[in-house]
């Protein structure tokens, strides 16, 4: 490269690295800076394709995502990009924070535009989500991770990122998202069961990464995540529990149904639709608008029997899931957790 020709490259990613220090200025990414987690990468050409190695940005040499002693701080990470040596830089997701990631590669067209399948899942998720360097976007959240149900994955275009991995941020802020990164356990983990279903009596680490899956889009409205609205629309009391609580995790009956494993009843679908329910009232203490929420995003409640719309009957105006959900009440024994 000519001297003129290197002096341009270096100008163009000062003004990168002054952006992205600007940024971090108004309080773009402040739930990340204060992890010393950053790295910075750079494009290379390995077996023919493109890639993004990361790289120490105290060291200048390749970084490994499972070693934080070559990672840095944000300032580190800005001050290697502003030589000129790198393309960009990256979060290193690790144990140590309760922030994840996803990656939809390929989703962008002409004028930023986002194809409707990713755009529908980033308008549930509700948090902050930045174009990438290249023709996708990046959603970033909260989550918990002992309890979350997965680990990094990736399918087709769509990638998981928990931990031990890094991904790119940049500061190009998708239209009508926040800023910050919000927790988004629930959502979060919704759609990743929508990805990776295990399948019956399998455990998920047996799975291959190609397994056929598709990827959930939130159509009914009723969907619209707790944490933002209330069952009629209205904004959430904070007093109001949001999610499952953590210890619901040690139930396995519920897990399995949460992950739509029906084989301890047969693979009755009536049978596991009753018991998941159940089990949501329990662990919600008879909360029925988060309970049918939670049926409605899972496996079991994405089959077209659940999804039926409201009509006319005998009682009012009710469904498949409310008429489940009066009549598991009506009928149960036990008195449900109290929050």
């Amino acid at each position: 490269m000519k001297p003129e020709q290197r002096a341009e490259v270096v100008q163009f990613f000062q003004a990168c690295a002054q952006e992205l220090q600007e940024s971090f200025q108004s309080g773009l990414f402040h739930e990340l800076t204060r992890y010393p987690q950053f790295v910075v990468w750079k494009t290379q050409e390995i077996d023919g394709k493109p890639h993004k190695p990361p790289f120490s940005p105290i060291y200048h040499r390749l970084a490994d995502t499972a070693n934080p002693a070559s990672w840095g701080t944000a300032d580190q990470a800005v001050k290697a990009l502003r030589t000129g040596n790198y393309n960009g830089i990256g979060f290193v997701f690790s144990k140590d924070d309760p922030y994840a990631g996803m990656d939809f590669d390929h989703c962008v067209g002409t004028n930023r535009r986002i194809n409707k399948r990713e755009r529908d899942v980033i308008e549930f998720l509700k948090t902050h989500t930045h174009y990438s360097p290249r023709d996708g976007v990046h959603a970033l959240f909260e989550i918990d991770k002992k309890h979350f149900p997965g680990h990094n994955r990736k399918v087709g275009n769509v990638e998981f990122f928990i931990s031990n991995q890094y991904l790119t941020i940049t500061p190009r802020l998708v239209a009508n998202t926040p800023k910050s990164i919000e927790k988004r356990h629930v959502e979060a983990s919704y759609v990743y069961l929508s990805l990776f279903p295990p399948e019956p009596g399998q455990d998920r680490k047996a799975r291959g990464d190609n397994a056929a899956t598709k990827l959930w889009t939130p159509a009914p409205p009723h969907l619209t995540p707790v944490s933002e609205h209330t069952e009629h629309g209205g904004a959430a009391e904070s007093s109001r529990l949001r999610e499952l609580p953590p210890e619901a995790s040690s139930d396995p009956v519920l897990q399995e149904l949460l992950r739509g494993d029906m084989s301890r009843y047969d693979n009755d679908h009536h049978r596991a639709d009753w018991h998941l329910l159940m089990k949501l009232l329990h662990w919600t203490g008879d909360d029925s608008a988060l309970s049918k929420q939670i049926f409605l995003a899972s496996p079991l409640g994405r089959r077209a029997k659940a999804q039926e719309p409201e009509g006319e009957g005998r009682r009012g105006t009710t469904n498949y899931v409310d008429r489940t959900i009066e009549r598991i009440i009506a009928k149960r024994k036990n008195p449900p957790m109290r929050r």
